[in-house]
Order: C-alpha cells, then sequence, then structure tokens
C-alpha cells in the first residue's frame, strides 16, 4: 500500500517537474521574442508587453520553485528580477512622457513650451533607462533557466 502512494506521489511530481519545464520554456521563448525591438522608444509596446512578461515569469518562478534545485532557482529569481527592474523603469517613463505629451497637446503654446520641459527631461531619462534595459537585456542570459 505504501508503494502504490509512494509511486503516486512520484508521477505527481514528475507531472509538476513536465509542467514547470513546459510552463518555463513558453515564458522564456516569450521573452526572448520580447527583446526584439525593445530598445525602439518609438514603439512602447513592446516593452509594456515585457513588463508583463517579466511579472509571469515571477509567478511561473514562485509557483514552481520546488521542482528547482535551490541555486537554479535562486538564479533564475535573480535574473527575472534585474529584467523587471530594468523594463519597469523604462515602461514608467513611456507612460509618463505618453501621457504628458498627450496634456500638452491640449495646452495653448505658452503653457506648453513649460510643459514641453518636462517631457525633454523625461526623454533624457528614459533614453539613459533604455541603455541601461539594453545592457540587462544583451548582457545577460536568461536561458539559464532551461
Amino acid at each position: 500500500m505504501a508503494d502504490t502512494e509512494q509511486s503516486k506521489v512520484d508521477e505527481a511530481t514528475a507531472a509538476f517537474a513536465r509542467s514547470a519545464a513546459e510552463v518555463i520554456n513558453i515564458r522564456l521563448d516569450q521573452i526572448g521574442a520580447l527583446s526584439q525591438g525593445l530598445l525602439d522608444v518609438q514603439d512602447t509596446r513592446p516593452a509594456a508587453e515585457m513588463y508583463l512578461a517579466t511579472r509571469r515569469m515571477r509567478v511561473a518562478l514562485g509557483v514552481f520553485k520546488p521542482v528547482f534545485p535551490k541555486a537554479q532557482y535562486r538564479n533564475g529569481r535573480e535574473e527575472t528580477r534585474v529584467l523587471a527592474k530594468a523594463v519597469a523603469v523604462r515602461h514608467r517613463l513611456d507612460v509618463s512622457i505618453e501621457i504628458m505629451q498627450s496634456v500638452v497637446d491640449e495646452m495653448d503654446e505658452q503653457d506648453a513650451a513649460g510643459a514641453e520641459v518636462l517631457i525633454k527631461d523625461a526623454d533624457r531619462r528614459r533614453a539613459l533607462a533604455n541603455r541601461e534595459l539594453g545592457r540587462v537585456v544583451h548582457g545577460r542570459r536568461l536561458p539559464d533557466h532551461r
């Protein structure tokens, strides 16, 4: 009887590990695909999608934590955290610039001139954030999760 129960536990654990591998590979493929065109500030959609993809990866890692060796889980979590942080900074600046620009579009010229200074500052900070994001995306190896 105990052997049968242990066998069921082993089967369930193996199935969970297979699911973990499948989900993590899907998330890695999504992150890899989204990294193409990510640094183009004219199209902010990839940054927004990458922001969501990194959040999904963090959740997946947390759900499947029991099937990862401790060091592999820590490395994967850290790699994902670093990417998520870099893309979040860029994403927040993209959103801020879009909102400020929509407000400026409704202002008269005199008021808009002052607001343009704020947009230029945000755009300068976005360029710095984008440089950091590029370093993270091209300088790290997310496939270490596999």
